[in-house]
């Protein structure tokens, strides 16, 4: 992806379930740490900024496992500068490792007909990534599942309870204390 001035690769693996794709299967992308890995390191010969989309984590858990944490940090040491899980279908931890970003967890977009009656089935995030001068900023934005008709931005007291829990659970992927989580 390009405007002209900053160039993303964009990389998506999911860890292996029924959506594999095999020789006579269309699917997605299987996650290898190996050939992940590689692909991120050849994506950033030819762009300024690697994105990997990761269909992985355990569902309703809002912690990292400690191999999660070890798979995207490692994609991060090969040049990733953006790891984005999803497939726990709630918000987990963000944390900055080695000048790359990682979101374990960005939440629950879909089964809008299936609605749990929990916040942390109803809450997501979005991401504003900001590719500017040769940095990456990322900033939340939450939104919330709200009924049959999709999702809305959070607002004011709910938006700050949002963001301030996120900011809690993040505190653990510093002092290690996310495996208790786990």
């Amino acid at each position: 992806i390009t405007d002209g001035k900053v160039k993303i690769a964009v990389i998506a693996v999911a860890e292996h379930e029924f959506s594999i794709a095999l020789e006579n299967r269309v699917g997605c992308r299987e996650y290898d740490p190996y050939d992940t890995n590689d692909d991120i390191v050849e994506a950033k010969k030819n762009a300024d900024f690697v994105v990997v989309m990761y269909h992985g984590g355990k569902e309703h858990c809002r912690y990292p496992s400690p191999r999660l944490v070890k798979a995207c940090r490692s994609m991060v040491k090969h040049g990733a500068d953006l790891v984005m899980c999803q497939h726990t279908h709630c918000i987990g931890c963000y944390e900055e490792f080695m000048g790359g970003h990682i979101l374990y967890g960005q939440g629950n977009f879909m089964f809008v007909s299936l609605l749990e009656k929990t916040d942390m089935w109803n809450t997501s995030l979005l991401l504003d990534a900001n590719f500017e001068d040769g940095k990456l900023k990322v900033d939340f934005i939450p939104v919330r599942v709200r009924g049959d008709h999709g999702i809305e931005l959070c607002k004011g007291e709910d938006k700050e309870n949002i963001l301030n829990e996120l900011k809690e659970r993040s505190k653990s992927m510093q002092d290690g204390s996310w495996k208790q989580g786990w």
